[in-house]
C-alpha cells in the first residue's frame, strides 16, 4: 500500500490529493489526525508490530541464545588495510542472516550469510561501531546538501497578488474514511486542507482477498510563515472575564510590523491589557503576543475572529528596514467560543413509545418554565430514535464509564456497562470499538473491586471489617454476567458464593450482615425476604440448579414468605425470582396480585411501592422486576408480550436526557429489562 499527497507540503485552506496505490478491489481505512493529539496520547499509531502481534506466532524476530551459532570475527592480513576512511563499508545491516531472522526462521548453512561484527587484526579486535562511525563522516569531495535554486529566464513575472487568509476550521481529525480502490489498483481521493498550522500523520491500511496491507506513515505539513493563533477556553459563564490573546509568528527572513485588530461586536466587550499597542515590529523568526480582557454578553456559541496584518511603516525594527510579504501579509483567525448561562441548570426529559402502523402519531406536552429561569437560557431539543435503548446508546459515554471510587462506588459504574454489552452484542450492534473502550472499564472496575474482598470472600466497602451480605450478591451476580467479555477467577466467584452460603440460616432466608454508605444503592432490599430473593435470583441467574440445596433450601424460605403481599417490592421480587426458578404456580399468582394493584393510565403500567407514597426510583425497580417476570418465562403468549409493551412505555417515559434512570440499582434492573425485551 503507497499512499502520498500532491502536493507534498500546503497551506491552510488549499486544495490537495490523496493518491492512494493498492491491490485491485481493495477496502482501504483513511484518517489523517493531528500531529499535537499523538504527542499527547502517544502509541495510538497503528504500526506493522502491532498488526503482527495479533497473528499467534509472536516475537519472530527473537531466537534463543542456545540456537544462535558463534560469530567469529573476519581475520585479516597485516598486509591488509581495514581502516574503513575513505572507502569503508557501507551502513547497510540487512545481511541474509538479518532477513532470514526478521521472518523468524532458522538457516542452516554452511554458507557465510552474517556480515562480522568485529575484526581481527594482528591480535586486536575492532568492533563495528567504530566502523560505522567512520564510514558516517563527510569523505573528502563528496557533495553536501543539495540546494535547488531555481533560474529565472527572460524578464521576471510580476509578483502574484497579496492574499488574505482566513482560518475557521481547527479539527483535531481531519480525514476519518473508507475508500475503494478499483480494478487500476489505484484511487485519488480530492481534499480541502484544513485551517490548522500542523503536520498531519496519515495512516492508510487496506483488506483485500489477498490479505491486509500496511501503509507507512505519511505527514503532510501546513504552513505558512506569517500566521497568527488564538488562545481562548472552550467555554466560559456570561459575566466572566478572561484574557483573549493572539500571538503572531514570523517565520519570514527579514523584520515586518505587523498590527493586530480583534473585530467588533455587540456580543461582548474587549479591553487591551496593559495598554499593549496593536502593532509591532516582528523581526525574523519571532513571535508577539496581544492580549485583551473579554467579557461575553449573550448565551450561545460566539464567533471570536482577530486578523494580524504586516503593514508598511517608515519605522526601523532594529537594524533592519521593514519588509512587507508578498503573499498571506493578512491572516485571520476565527474561533467559536461557548457562553453557558450563569445559575444552577435544571432539566425535564419528556419520553414516547411510538409505535406507527401507517397512520401519523401525535404526543402533546406543556412545557412550564420556572418563575425565576435566568434569561435567554432555556432552550429545548428533540431526537426521534428507532430504537427502546436509543438514547442510552447515543450517550455511552455517559453510562460506560471507568468504574473508580470505594467498593460500592465502583459497583455503581461497573454494572451499568455489562447491560449495555449485553443488549449491544445481542441486538449485533456491538463495535469493535465499543468491545474494546468497555473491556477496558470491565477489566479495570473488576481488578479494582478485589481490593474489596476480604480474605473470606465477601466484599465489604473498603475492603476492611464486617462483609456485606447484599454487596457480595451484587458483585458474584455482576461478575457472573461479565464473565462473558472478560476473564473472571471461578476461583474467586466460587468463594464469594461459599461465603454467602454461610450467610444462610437454618430455615433458608439470608442473614444481612455489614454496612453500606449508600443504603439506596440496594433499593428496595431492605429486610430478610427481599434480601433472600435478590441472593436467589443471583445464584439462579449464574445457572446454578434448583435441586442445589442452597438454592433449593431458600426457595422454600421464599415460598412461606409469599402469603403477605403487602410489600409490593417483595411481591416483584419474589416473581422474577419464582420465574427463574421455573415455579409457575407461584410465579401466576404473584403475578395475578400484582396486576390488582398496578397503575394503569393511557396504555400505561407501571407500580409504585404504596399508593401514598411515591419514590420514582423505586417505581422504577418494581416495574422493571415485572417486566423481567414477565420475559423470563420459558413460553411467552402474545398477550405477554402486551402486557410486556405496556411496562415499556413507562419505563421509557422515566428515562432520563442521558438514557439512565434515577440511581443505580434502577438503572441496572430497568436496562437488564428492556434488553431483554428488545432481544
Amino acid at each position: 500500500v503507497l499512499v502520498a499527497f500532491s502536493p507534498s507540503n500546503a497551506v491552510p485552506g488549499e486544495e490537495n490529493t490523496l493518491h492512494l496505490s493498492a491491490q485491485p478491489g481493495s477496502l482501504c481505512g483513511l484518517s489523517a489526525v493531528d500531529q499535537s493529539v499523538g504527542i499527547m496520547e502517544p502509541g495510538k499509531r497503528l504500526d506493522a508490530d502491532k498488526i503482527f502481534d495479533l497473528l499467534p506466532v509472536k516475537e519472530t524476530t527473537y531466537i534463543p541464545y542456545e540456537l544462535e551459532d558463534p560469530v567469529a570475527c573476519l581475520r585479516v592480513r597485516p598486509r591488509r588495510s581495514i581502516m574503513p576512511y575513505p572507502y569503508g563499508p557501507s551502513e547497510e545491516t540487512n545481511d541474509p542472516y538479518a532477513v532470514f531472522q526478521t521472518l523468524g526462521l532458522k538457516l542452516a548453512t554452511n554458507l557465510d550469510i552474517r556480515v562480522p561484527s568485529c575484526l581481527s587484526y594482528q591480535g586486536n579486535q575492532y568492533y563495528r561501531s567504530y566502523v560505522v562511525a567512520y564510514s558516517q563522516m563527510a569523505r573528502p569531495g563528496s557533495a553536501g546538501p543539495r540546494l535547488e535554486m531555481a533560474v529565472a529566464g527572460g524578464l521576471a513575472a510580476p509578483p502574484p497578488p497579496p492574499i488574505q487568509t482566513v482560518r475557521t476550521l481547527f479539527p483535531e481529525t481531519w480525514i476519518w474514511d473508507l475508500v475503494e480502490v478499483g480494478e487500476s489498483g489505484s484511487a485519488d481521493v480530492p481534499l480541502t486542507v484544513p485551517d490548522t498550522i500542523t503536520t498531519w500523520e496519515t495512516e492508510v491500511f487496506c483488506l483485500a482477498p489477498s490479505g491486509f496491507g500496511l501503509a507507512p506513515l505519511v505527514e503532510l505539513t501546513v504552513f505558512q510563515p506569517f500566521f497568527l493563533e488564538l488562545t481562548l477556553p472552550y467555554s466560559v459563564i456570561r459575566g466572566e472575564r478572561f484574557e483573549l490573546k493572539a500571538t503572531v509568528f514570523n517565520y519570514l527572513t527579514k523584520c515586518i510590523m505587523v498590527s493586530v485588530t480583534p473585530a467588533l461586536s455587540s456580543d461582548y466587550t474587549l479591553t487591551p491589557v496593559r495598554d499593549v499597542q496593536d502593532s509591532s515590529c516582528l523581526c525574523a523568526n519571532g513571535r508577539k503576543t496581544f492580549s485583551w480582557t473579554m467579557a461575553p454578553s449573550v448565551l450561545g456559541v460566539l464567533n471570536v475572529s482577530v486578523s494580524a496584518a504586516a503593514v508598511q511603516s517608515h519605522a526601523a525594527c532594529g537594524n533592519g528596514v521593514v519588509n512587507v510579504p508578498e503573499r498571506g501579509r493578512v491572516d485571520t483567525v476565527t474561533r467559536g467560543l461557548l457562553v453557558k448561562a450563569e445559575g444552577t441548570e435544571k432539566s425535564h426529559t419528556y419520553n414516547w413509545l411510538l409505535c406507527p402502523t401507517g397512520e401519523a402519531l401525535t404526543e402533546e406536552v406543556e412545557v412550564q418554565l420556572p418563575q425565576n429561569v435566568v434569561d435567554g437560557s432555556a432552550r429545548i431539543s428533540l431526537s426521534v430514535l428507532g430504537d427502546i435503548l436509543g438514547r442510552a446508546l447515543n450517550n455511552l459515554d455517559g453510562l460506560l464509564q471507568m468504574p473508580y471510587g470505594c467498593g460500592e462506588q465502583n459497583m455503581a459504574l461497573l454494572s451499568p456497562n455489562i447491560y449495555i454489552l449485553e443488549y449491544l452484542r445481542n441486538t449485533n450492534q456491538l463495535t469493535p470499538a465499543i468491545l474494546d473502550k468497555a473491556t477496558k472499564f470491565l477489566t479495570s472496575g473488576y481488578q479494582r473491586q478485589l481490593n474489596y474482598k476480604n480474605a473470606d470472600g465477601a466484599y465489604s466497602t473498603f475492603g476492611q471489617g464486617l462483609g456485606n451480605t447484599w454487596l457480595t450478591a451484587f458483585v458474584l451476580r455482576s461478575f457472573g454476567k461479565a464473565q462473558s467479555f472478560i476473564y473472571v477467577d471461578p476461583a474467586t466467584m466460587e468463594q464469594s458464593k461459599t461465603w454467602l452460603e454461610r450467610q444462610q440460616g437454618k430455615h433458608g432466608c439470608f442473614r444481612a450482615l455489614g454496612k453500606l454508605l449508600n443504603n439506596r444503592m440496594k433499593g428496595g432490599v431492605t429486610d430478610e425476604v427481599t434480601l433472600t430473593a435478590y441472593i436467589t435470583a443471583s445464584m439462579l441467574e449464574l445457572n446454578m440448579s434448583v435441586s442445589d440445596p442452597v438454592v433449593d433450601h431458600s426457595l422454600s424460605c421464599l415460598k412461606n414468605s409469599t402469603s403477605d403481599m403487602s410489600n409490593t417490592y417483595a411481591t416483584a421480587l419474589l416473581a422474577y425470582t419464582f420465574t427463574l426458578a421455573g415455579d409457575m404456580e407461584t410465579r401466576a399468582r404473584l403475578l395475578q396480585h400484582l396486576d390488582t394493584i398496578s397503575f394503569q393510565e393511557g396504555g400505561l403500567l407501571h407500580w409504585s411501592q404504596s399508593s401514598s407514597e411515591t419514590s420514582p426510583s423505586l417505581e422504577v425497580e418494581i416495574s422493571s422486576y415485572v417486566l423481567l417476570a414477565s420475559l423470563s418465562a420459558s413460553s411467552r403468549s402474545t398477550s405477554d408480550l402486551g402486557y410486556a409493551s405496556r411496562i415499556v412505555r413507562w419505563l421509557v417515559r422515566q428515562q432520563n436526557a442521558y438514557g439512565g434512570f434515577s440511581s443505580t440499582q434502577d438503572t441496572v434492573v430497568a436496562l437488564q429489562a428492556l434488553a431483554l425485551y428488545s432481544t
